[in-house]
């Protein structure tokens, strides 16, 4: 076998983003302050996986370690679920772990029927290498030891199965997150933003799976990639990149609320009920309205303390008694705004709502929606 190794641009760019990649699991594995985002861990090791493959194809190293071709390919069916159930667990919603597991079906059965092909001799994959990376190299004598694809459905899983499976996940994870934030259930928009944000980087990953290879369905060409040769190995980069950016750039969003009431003796279910009857009062009463509501006002009205309010809210839904009202009340004005017929004036709507000013409520209502009410107003009017 012919030693290949040569490292371009595009394999060091890959190797920063397994360095990156290696530091988001440490960081994430060992922090308290990440504890309820260790789901991204699994989310990582996937992507990881498919960069470790993208650097030895890159960078010729598969030609001296040929049994790592195709690895990565079972778990990209992996990526579909663990975002999802991530993105679940971001809006509260939990999942039992039998319906967990029926979701990894598809991984756990072309992962056994990748066997097929990991058994075969690394002369033989290295052949398949070089056919597809470099071809003015001289082939070596090797067959296979049995069929690869004794089914022959390798040519609709990849990459047909593999980007419909994504862009399914994606969609219906989207769909949760739209749902459960127009229900007003306590997703801050930040957190909004977020889920979003990771899950539009994987349904675009989807169609660029699918684009990069020419819109080939069970092997045959469509249309000609518009996409770059690379893309699809420089796919698992990009992500791991993006996942960086938004961490770097948003540190506040990973803190532990939690950690002060290490010491508390309030149970879970007491909390868990509690925290319905809050809601009831937020949801069916709206009391926020009141330009006097506080802390103490909720205290009052449901016979629990300013300090396990605030314990609950933290604990339970991450946000701080600020962030609930400021959410309920822009959720309040953004069903008023988009009802045209009972159209009142900013400033009305701002004491309505039981803001003291226009310009507390202009400034509540964009960093809830990165919008203003005017522009509120255009968008649900277009």
């Amino acid at each position: 076998m012919q030693d290949l190794v040569s490292f371009d641009g595009i394999s060091i760019v890959i190797l920063f983003g397994l360095v990156q990649a290696v530091v988001i699991i440490y960081l994430f594995a060992t922090k308290k302050r990440f504890i309820e985002h260790k789901p991204i861990i699994f989310i990582v090791c996937v992507i990881t996986i498919i960069m470790i493959e993208s650097l030895f194809l890159r960078s010729g190293f598969m030609s001296k370690h040929p049994h790592i071709l195709n690895i990565s390919t079972p778990f990209l069916f992996l990526l579909g679920p663990l975002t999802y159930f991530y993105v679940l667990s971001q809006l509260g919603q939990k999942t039992g772990l039998k319906t967990k597991m029926l979701h990894f079906v598809a991984f756990g059965f072309y992962f056994l029927y990748s066997f097929n092909f990991f058994l075969q001799s690394a002369a033989y994959k290295y052949n398949i290498y070089v056919t597809g990376f470099h071809q003015n190299i001289d082939l070596i004598d090797a067959t296979a030891n049995f069929s690869i694809d004794p089914w022959n459905i390798q040519g609709w899983v990849v990459v047909e199965l593999i980007s419909l499976h994504l862009l399914i996940y994606c969609c219906s994870a989207l769909y949760k997150t739209f749902v459960n934030f127009k229900k007003a259930s306590f997703v801050s928009g930040q957190k909004f933003r977020w889920v979003i944000y990771i899950n539009g980087i994987i349904l675009i990953s989807s169609v660029v799976i699918f684009l990069s290879h020419g819109g080939v369905v069970n092997g045959k060409v469509f249309f000609t990639s518009p996409f770059p040769k690379f893309s699809s190995d420089f796919l698992g980069t990009i992500i791991m990149y993006l996942l960086t950016v938004f961490i770097l750039l948003n540190p506040d969003f990973f803190k532990l609320n939690a950690k002060k009431y290490s010491r508390s003796s309030l149970s879970k279910e007491y909390k868990v009920q509690k925290l319905q009857l809050i809601k009831s009062l937020l949801e069916n009463e709206k009391i926020f309205l009141n330009s006097d509501f506080s802390l103490k006002t909720l205290a009052e009205k449901t016979g629990i303390s300013t300090h396990h309010i605030s314990q609950i809210l933290n604990e339970e839904l991450k946000s701080s008694f600020f962030q609930i009202s400021n959410h309920y009340r822009i959720s309040e004005a953004k069903k008023r705004l988009a009802e045209k017929d009972s159209f009142i004036k900013m400033e009305q709507l701002a004491f309505d709502l039981g803001y003291k000013s226009k310009s507390t409520f202009f400034k509540a209502f964009k960093k809830e929606t990165s919008l203003t009410p005017s522009k509120y107003c255009e968008t649900v009017s277009s």
